[in-house]
C-alpha cells in the first residue's frame, strides 16, 4: 500500500507538472494574442490620425490653389487696366465659387470616410471586445481544469489513504 502511495504521488506530481507547464503556456499564448491584438487596434487609431492629418493638408493645398488663382486674375485685371471694372468682382466670385465647391467635395468625402471609419472603428472595438471575453473565457476554463486536477488528485491519494488504512485496520497479527 505504501508503495501503491509513492508512485501514485509520484505520477500525480509530475501529471500536475505537466498540467503547469501547459497552462503556462497556454496563458503567455493567451497574453501575447491579447498584446497583439492591442498594438494593432493602437495602429488603427494612428492610421485615422493619419487621414484626419491628410484631409486637412488637401484642404490647405485648395485654399492655396484659390488664393493663387485670386491673385493671378487681380494681376492679369490690372496688367490688362481693368482692376476697377465689374469683372473683377465676377471673376472673384467665380474663383470662390469653385473653391467653396472643391472644399464641399472634400467635407463630404470627410463625412463618407467619418462614417466609413467610424462603422470600422466599432467593428474592430467589439472584435477586441469578443477577444478579451474569448480570453477571459479561456483563463477560467483553464483555471477550472487545474481545480478539477486538484480535486482529483486529492481525491485520488484520499482513497488510496483510505484503503491503506482499511487494510490496517482489517489485519490480524498474532502477537
Amino acid at each position: 500500500w505504501t508503495e501503491m502511495l509513492d508512485k501514485s504521488q509520484t505520477h500525480l506530481t509530475e501529471a500536475k507538472g505537466t498540467l503547469d507547464n501547459r497552462i503556462d503556456l497556454y496563458l503567455t499564448t493567451l497574453d501575447e494574442l491579447e498584446a497583439d491584438y492591442e498594438t494593432f487596434f493602437a495602429d488603427v487609431q494612428t492610421d485615422l490620425d493619419d487621414l484626419t492629418v491628410t484631409l486637412d493638408a488637401r484642404r490647405t493645398e485648395v485654399n492655396n490653389q484659390f488664393d493663387s488663382l485670386l491673385s493671378q486674375s487681380s494681376q492679369n485685371l490690372v496688367d490688362r487696366g481693368l482692376h476697377s471694372s465689374a469683372m473683377s468682382s465676377s471673376i472673384n466670385a467665380g474663383i470662390e465659387e469653385r473653391r467653396a465647391k472643391a472644399l464641399t467635395e472634400i467635407s463630404e468625402e470627410e463625412q463618407r470616410l467619418k462614417a466609413d471609419i467610424t462603422l470600422r472603428k466599432n467593428q474592430i472595438y467589439v472584435d477586441v471586445l469578443r477577444m478579451r471575453a474569448g480570453l477571459i473565457d479561456s483563463k477560467m476554463d483553464l483555471t477550472n481544469r487545474q481545480q478539477q486536477f486538484l480535486a482529483y488528485q486529492l481525491d485520488e491519494r484520499n482513497r488510496i489513504l483510505m484503503g491503506l488504512f482499511g487494510f490496517v485496520e482489517r489485519r490480524t497479527d498474532s502477537g
